[in-house]
């Protein structure tokens, strides 16, 4: 898979996105281990696909490192598939395997919030991890996990109203320390909420009945993370609040921020043996906390030597800002996509190497309107409007992370249906190629700040692909897939009738009973049978299935070919007849599929191949009841199916090219049935008679999709396990030798799902 960073701001605006990016952020996040999710950036666009992977799957990374993104997947609420749950998540290991947040057991939410990691395939193995507090008691929960996934951080009840900073490893995460073990009776909160890549090292805060219960930002690092590092910003008249929110990939540089009141954040690097050298990246300072300025650090470059984020003036309005070179000390102001650089923009995350910036900006002509933007170049003064997903490009839209290659990113969008849809975008790598003047990052002049210019930028709108909507083409294709696979059952077990001939003589039966995927289809099939003796007869069918039959979105090449073959038994007993017929049938398409589009998704074009086999074995019996112009007959049996459609890739030229898994599906069924026929007139029979069908055994109809290697997307079927059929209708004796059926049926899976048939068959003998 292909790895993205993402970084966001580090307060929490709680937004709950729909769930269709928690793959996405997985591949996303690719610097260091998962950390922590505290705001709406990272945590909207996570949201929608947890809602549906914990759903469906949980209802969509590699990573070398994931170095320092601070995911904000807070309050993503998302019902587990075996439980009704509410369920939120805040951060996913480097390689996508493992997310942890929290489960409340009821939904109302009063009974507290449990840790609870996820992982196994499609996080399908739920684990409660144990707290200080009884095994499992109390308001806890996972904040950050390390690159693996081994190691987990966030915080777990110690007493009434007293929370600590807890780790859990070893087995299961079976092991948990708590981060104030000597201590505890001073700290009344302390919150572990970043991880180094190896999870050695730990971030966050604790608050201390010492310190006037003012919160100080902590590293927890050596053997079991029992080193404590206090980095909190002392000032005697002022008690100062701060706290670590990011690490680097090597834990040695953290950033966070530190205020005296309320809605004042500024901007803090700590750095160097101990993390003892604190780097003020506004005027302000533990001496002299300028009120009329604020800034904050949303990400860092892999080696922690860049960092992005915002500054803001005595205006209060944030502007994208970098800070670089020595202590940081370069300061540069991105501008805006506005012609006079004026208005409101802001830096959510880095690439790797610290060149690309992505995060959003306002526009001319649209106050209320921001778009996503990318800042590249010599010191960043390029920039690309990459948009929004609104028709009109109004709305507000944002860049949240970067490829490992810095080839694409992702970010989140208002759509025309006014909700927010994560989307992607191709980077061409000419553009965005920047100097490898190393020069440009030295340092100039302490706390120098560079004035924003707009030398160029670009429109790319065009080039965004909307994950929402590629979802939902996604899942249109498999709907169109499964219900090709489903009438294929009907198919086969059409191929499996026959005529039943006697001795040395043959007989023929055209079927034209309609398929199952538009009633307006017809597929026609002709019979031919052979008796050997008066009871034993065989034949079989080979047809080629109408173009019509298929959804729209498939369409046959070739190779479209059916067939069965039967062996029927047959012989009158002193009460009546009675029968007995196994059959196999087998058929095959190779088509072409065509995804279909919906605003800012792609028209990915593929090729694939369906197959199913089927074998049954059919008994029953009949004989005269009443009088011999009434009979009663009676059928039961047992048929197993196997389908599958291949493996297939679309077209490489699109932007997200979709590969998709083989689909395999089996299933065993069995039926009943009786039929009453009434012999009106000598050439005519009333007919009427009901089937129930039953599934005995079955496997998961599932489709597996992975988008370009960024994230498995699911989508699954679930068939009826009862059905029945009811039919009535006419049997016309044409002459001895030919004889015409016409029967009308009701197929029924549930209350909702209902399904009329006609039926004609002609059938011979000669």
């Amino acid at each position: 898979m292909k790895g993205f960073k993402i970084s966001m701001s580090l307060y929490d605006r709680k937004i709950n996105y729909i769930f269709f990016c928690l793959l996405f952020i997985i591949s996303f996040i690719k610097q260091a281990g998962a950390k922590p999710v505290e705001d709406s950036h990272l945590k909207s666009a996570v949201n929608s696909h947890l809602k549906s992977a914990v759903n469906s799957h949980l209802k969509s990374v590699e990573s070398s490192s994931l170095k320092n993104a601070v995911d904000k997947t807070s309050d993503i609420k998302a019902p587990l598939s075996y439980k009704e749950e509410n369920t939120s998540i805040f951060c996913i290991s480097s390689n996508g395997k493992v997310v942890g947040g929290l489960s409340y057991i009821n939904a109302d939410e009063e009974s507290g919030a449990r840790a609870t990691i996820w992982s196994g395939p499609n996080w399908s193995t739920k684990t409660t991890l144990k707290t200080l507090k009884g095994d499992y008691e109390g308001h806890s929960k996972v904040i950050s996990l390390s690159a693996d996934g081994k190691i987990a951080a966030g915080y777990s009840p110690f007493d009434k109203d007293v929370m600590h900073a807890v780790i859990w490893s070893g087995d299961n995460w079976g092991t948990l320390t708590n981060l104030e073990k000597l201590d505890p009776d001073d700290v009344n909160v302390s919150i572990a909420q970043s991880l180094s890549g190896d999870g050695k090292i730990a971030g966050g805060f604790f608050v201390s009945k010492k310190f006037n219960n003012k919160s100080h930002a902590m590293i927890w690092s050596g053997k079991n993370w029992a080193n404590k590092t206090d980095l909190g910003i002392i000032n005697v008249d002022h008690p100062i609040n701060s706290e670590v929110s990011v690490i680097s990939a090597d834990g040695k540089v953290a950033s966070g921020s530190f205020s005296s009141q309320i809605g004042d954040t500024h901007a803090v690097i700590w750095s160097g043996e101990n993390w003892s050298t604190k780097n003020y990246l506004d005027h302000s300072s533990s001496n002299n906390i300028i009120l009329s300025e604020s800034s904050e650090v949303s990400s860092l470059s892999a080696d922690g030597k860049i960092a992005g984020g915002f500054y803001a003036s005595q205006d209060k309005i944030h502007r994208a800002t970098i800070w670089y070179g020595e202590k940081w000390s370069n300061k540069v102001d991105l501008g805006t996509l506005r012609k006079d650089l004026s208005g409101f923009s802001e830096v959510f995350t880095l690439s790797d190497d610290g060149k690309m910036a992505g995060g959003e900006s306002s526009i001319d002509g649209n106050d209320a309107a921001t778009h996503a933007t990318i800042w590249y170049g010599e010191k960043w003064a390029n920039k690309i409007d990459v948009g929004t997903l609104k028709s009109d490009f109004s709305g507000k839209a944002e860049i949240l992370g970067f490829a490992h290659d810095g080839t694409s990113a992702i970010g989140k969008s208002i759509s025309d249906d006014l909700k927010e849809h994560p989307f992607f975008i191709r980077l061409p790598r000419q553009e965005t190629q920047v100097s490898t003047n190393t020069a440009l990052l030295k340092s100039e002049t302490s706390h120098s700040s560079e004035p924003a210019t707009n030398t160029s930028f670009k429109t790319s709108s065009s080039l965004m692909v909307d994950l929402t909507n590629t979802n939902s083409t996604l899942d249109e294709i498999a709907s169109d897939t499964f219900s090709l696979i489903k009438s294929q059952q009907h198919i086969l077990t059409n191929l499996q009738q026959g005529c039943v001939a006697n001795g040395n003589s043959l007989c023929w039966l055209i079927n034209t009973k309609p398929s199952t995927v538009m009633s307006k289809d017809v597929l026609p099939t002709v019979n031919i049978g052979y008796g050997l003796t008066d009871v034993f007869s065989f034949g079989g069918v080979i047809t080629r299935p109408l173009q019509s039959y298929l959804p729209k979105s498939h369409k046959i090449n070739g190779n479209n070919v059916g067939a069965g073959v039967y062996i029927d038994w047959h012989a009158s007993q002193r009460f009546g007849e009675l029968y007995f017929r196994p059959a196999i049938s087998f058929s095959q398409y190779e088509i072409d599929i065509l995804r279909p589009t919906l605003p800012h998704s792609e028209n990915g074009e593929g090729n694939s191949a369906l197959h199913g086999v089927s074998s049954s074995l059919e008994w029953g019996g009949g004989y005269p009841i009443f009088s011999k112009n009434i009979s009663w007959f009676w059928h039961t049996g047992v048929r197993y199916n196997q389908l599958s459609r291949d493996a297939y890739k679309e077209d490489c030229k699109i932007s997200l090219p979709v590969s998709y898994n083989k689909i395999s599906y089996d299933n065993i069924r069995g039926d009943i049935g009786t039929d009453i026929r009434v012999s009106i007139l000598k050439p005519l029979i009333l007919v009427s008679g009901v089937k129930i069908e039953r599934m005995l055994k079955e496997s998961a109809l599932i489709s597996d999709v992975d988008i370009n290697g960024l994230f498995i997307h699911r989508s699954r079927n679930d068939l009826s396990k009862n059905s029945s059929i009811v039919k009535t209708g006419i049997v016309y004796a044409l002459n001895k030798n030919l004889s015409l059926s016409m029967l009308e049926s009701i197929t029924s899976c549930n209350e909702f799902h209902k399904k009329w048939r006609l039926n004609l068959i002609l059938s011979g003998t000669f």
